[in-house]
């Protein structure tokens, strides 16, 4: 397990694949594609994507908006504030991706930490412990879980 960071934003972007599903910025042609924004993950397949529209305040921390998901991926934005931490956890049965847009952070990826800023990906593949801590500006990301299930967290309990 380790810490995958790719340049996105650069002219010849390398190819990111997760379980199947490629991403990038900029549109993905398939049959079965998830956008937020100018970011893309899709793959071959048909698959209904549901419409969410959906935010919740994160306490202190920031907001997330779930944007959309099928029964192949979810796809959402990710707001924290300045110093907002992100404890350690995993997701046993899912793959997240973290495309971070704007501010900078360290992400602690199975006990290794690494600085990351706007253009950069970071993968964490399924079980592994991962945290993160925003630096002093606001962070900015879109999310993804492969296959979706974790971001049932983010939804007020009943």
């Amino acid at each position: 397990m380790r810490l995958l960071c790719v340049l996105l934003a650069a002219p010849a972007a390398p190819l990111v694949m997760v379980d199947g599903l490629q991403l990038r910025i900029g549109a993905v042609k398939a049959d079965c594609v998830h956008a937020v924004g100018d970011v893309s993950l899709g793959g071959a397949g048909k698959c209904k994507i549901t419409k969410l529209n959906e935010k919740y305040p994160l306490g202190t921390m920031g907001e997330v908006e779930l944007v959309e998901k099928s029964d192949r991926a979810y796809a959402g934005r990710l707001s924290l504030n300045a110093g907002a931490e992100v404890k350690p956890h995993q997701h046993d049965t899912s793959v997240e991706v973290v495309v971070m847009l704007s501010g900078r952070g360290t992400f602690t990826l199975d006990g290794k930490a690494r600085e990351v800023g706007p253009g950069e990906t970071v993968v964490v593949p399924k079980g592994t412990l991962h945290a993160f801590v925003a630096g002093p500006e606001p962070v900015k990301v879109v999310q993804f879980y492969v296959p979706p299930g974790p971001e049932e967290r983010f939804r007020p309990k009943p």
